[in-house]
């Protein structure tokens, strides 16, 4: 039962019943000011009782209020309950809900209809900012502090990665932003990054890069000769490395994007390319493989002047092929009669909104047509493919317009094009299969191009003339690119190192086979040299002033000559020494047996290297197939141990890229970077900003 307030009141400030037992009301009307939160009246017999001392919710007081006065009440919290006089406050009010940790209190509220229950609160639940502190947090970081250099290398960061221009960081949207996450933050100029982080950033990730490559062995590149279209049309070279590392992981690093001024001829790029090897410190011996376009200057430079292997790009010779069948009459006459279709219906709105209700009429896919590129044949395909998908729509369109009759294809011109869709479609996937930077593709060149010229490309008794003539074109030029006995013992050894092919797919067993044997004689005595000068290395390293720091027992002997304290004789064992322990268990016999045979075969294994190296070959190719999906360098990292000449084979050809596509996406970001808007970007910026992106 609620506790009942006596009705006669008197002047003074009073305690009533207890604010946890106590339920208040506000007026029934609602007063505007906020103090009125925290006050209330009680019921009596029902009714709400508004005498004009309003009861305090925190401490149960009665506060005299005649007339709707509420400076008593004001006055009261302040005093006694400061807390809740901050609350009263519209500005102090407005700073807490835009700075919490500026006040804290501990003040809990539960609301029952229109009642609430407040506790008492005390002074010591109150925390406020000094002045100092308050003017401190206001205070801009110091261009020195951590928090501001932290803070460059994040905007260093996102300029180099999203490859955005330096001059972000004056633009007012991204200030406005910058301020918002960060307002101590003061943003640098553009000078600051351009000439100071950028450059810092660059540093530290080349030494990073330049650690991953030093521990590499062997490696493969790519590179490129390109063209800008913004700037002032520079020329540029590029350079990436390949190699997997010593937990059989494909690595790719984009090196340099280097300006060249030159004539490109070949000895001007061969000398271009060793200059870049060597600020990178690699090795031409080491290098495994070049891959490039068919360009003539890029071939003589690495074929004839460096003399290097050398494998043409894939992706290039699939296009040399497509191309040329491209160029075949029929064919060209009915690809030019669609490209010019599809360029009337890219310039007319009322053509494209017509095909739209048309497409709707005849349930046709929305799809628009596609415009192709004329060097890049891939979007020659998907321009036929949509125009052949979207015909009945385009015909019904064209038919409505007399004008537009002359646009209307052909019946042959539609045969044909059914006949180009479906050669082109066959090998379309195969553009992109090889593409990858980041995993094993060379391997698999050998089985894709015995899949296309076996399969794909041969004639069926159904294909009519022009799709027989465009496969056999296809077919002719492709294999031409590949009989150079060099190349094909190139990709003969990449698809025996992969487990997943093997011997299946070779052009010759026997000369791969022996191609493999001299690679492993040769590789195990260039480790053994490398461990024996490795050993010289050490023993060098453990000699101090010129004499050998011995043993541990050497120097313990060392130890007590300094002190005065005679060497103990050293005891010689004899050789007609009887064994201590002449009954040996079942255990020891077995071990000391192993032992010998091992001893024997690692003798014979060195009296003759070339049988272990059979050996293993043979052993290798007792080992199951590895399933097509399955990654190779899995596999060789899991048995690396038992195939030890064998896995360093791997590690130096498997990293070959297939295509010339890592320094194709070096020039496609690159033209991001160096865009008609930057003409002012230097050539040494162009380099950093494009190894950033693609090493970050």
């Amino acid at each position: 039962m609620m506790e009942e307030v006596d009705e006669h009141h008197d002047t003074t400030n009073t305690a009533g019943p207890s604010c946890e037992e106590m339920l208040l009301y506000p007026p029934v009307k609602r007063r505007t000011s906020a103090v009125w939160n925290y006050f209330g009246y009680a019921k009596i017999r029902g009714e709400i009782k508004e005498d004009g001392f309003p009861i305090c919710r925190a401490c149960a007081k009665k506060i005299s209020a005649k007339g709707g006065n509420t400076s008593n009440m004001f006055t009261h919290l302040r005093e006694h309950h400061p807390a809740l006089f901050l609350e009263t406050q519209p500005s102090i009010k407005r700073k807490r809900l835009a700075h919490p940790a500026t006040f804290t209190t501990t003040a809990d509220s539960t609301e029952a209809s229109s009642s609430t229950k407040w506790c008492r609160q005390s002074p010591e639940n109150l925390t406020q900012y000094t002045m100092e502190k308050m003017f401190e947090k206001q205070k801009k970081y110091d261009r020195t502090s951590k928090s501001a250099q932290q803070m460059n290398a994040a905007v260093a960061f996102f300029i180099a990665k999203d490859m955005v221009p330096y001059y972000i960081v004056e633009r007012p949207g991204f200030k406005h932003l910058v301020n918002q996450l960060n307002p101590k933050y003061e943003l640098p100029s553009r000078t600051f990054f351009s000439g100071k982080e950028i450059p810092k950033l660059y540093s530290a990730l080349r030494n990073e890069v330049q650690e991953a490559v030093g521990r590499a062995r062997w490696f493969a590149a790519t590179t490129d000769l390109w063209t800008s279209n913004g700037g002032k049309g520079e020329p540029y070279i590029s350079l990436t490395l390949h190699h997997i590392s010593s937990e059989w992981v494909m690595q790719s690093h984009c090196l340099e994007t280097l300006y060249v001024p030159e004539d490109h001829t070949a000895e001007h790029i061969a000398e271009i390319f060793e200059g870049m090897l060597q600020q990178w410190q690699v090795d031409i011996n080491r290098l495994t493989c070049i891959g490039t376009d068919n360009a003539s200057n890029m071939k003589k430079a690495f074929q004839q002047v460096l003399k290097v292997p050398h494998l043409s790009c894939f992706g290039h010779n699939l296009n040399l092929g497509i191309q040329k069948c491209l160029k075949i009459q029929r064919v060209d006459t009915a690809v030019k009669s669609c490209r010019r279709l599809v360029e009337s219906f890219s310039r007319s709105w009322k053509k494209r909104r017509e095909l739209t209700l048309k497409q709707t009429d005849l349930n046709v896919p929305k799809h628009s047509l596609i415009h192709d590129v004329v060097t890049r044949w891939g979007s020659t395909y998907d321009m036929i493919e949509r125009f052949t998908e979207q015909q009945q729509a385009v015909c019904a369109v064209l038919a409505a317009d007399r004008n537009l009759w002359h646009l209307m294809p052909k019946q042959n011109d539609m045969t044909n094009l059914e006949d180009i869709s479906l050669v082109l479609g066959s090998v379309h996937m195969f553009t992109d299969s090889l593409a990858s930077g980041t995993r094993v593709t060379a391997s698999a060149i050998r089985p894709i191009l015995n899949h296309l010229l076996n399969n794909v490309l041969v004639c069926a008794p159904t294909d009519r003339p022009l799709a027989r003539e465009m496969k056999e074109t296809i077919a002719a030029d492709l294999s031409s690119r590949y009989e150079a006995p060099q190349t094909r013992l190139l990709l003969d050894i990449c698809s025996f190192l992969d487990p997943r092919f093997k011997e299946h797919f070779l052009s010759n067993v026997s000369d791969t086979t022996e191609a493999i044997k001299e690679n492993a004689l040769q590789e195990k005595h260039s480790l053994e040299e490398g461990e024996d000068q490795e050993s010289d290395f050490t023993t060098a390293t453990m000699t101090r002033n010129g004499t050998p720091q011995g043993s541990e027992e050497q120097r313990s002997e060392q130890q007590l000559q300094s002190l005065g304290v005679p060497s103990p004789t050293p005891v010689v064992a004899s050789k007609k020494t009887v064994d201590v322990n002449p009954r040996k268990g079942l255990h020891d016999l077995l071990w000391e047996i192993t032992e010998s045979v091992k001893q024997s075969t690692s003798m014979a294994a060195d009296s003759e290297p070339e049988a272990a190296i059979i050996a293993q070959v043979e052993h290798y190719k007792a080992l199951p197939i590895l399933p097509g999906n399955e990654d190779p360098l899995i596999w060789w990292k899991q048995h690396q141990k038992e195939l030890p000449i064998l896995s360093h084979l791997a590690q130096k050809y498997l990293c070959i890229p297939a295509t010339s596509v890592p320094s194709e996406r070096v020039f496609s970001s690159s033209g991001y970077i160096l865009s008609p808007f930057r003409s002012r970007l230097s050539t040494e910026h162009v380099n950093m900003l494009v190894f950033l992106h693609h090493n970050l």
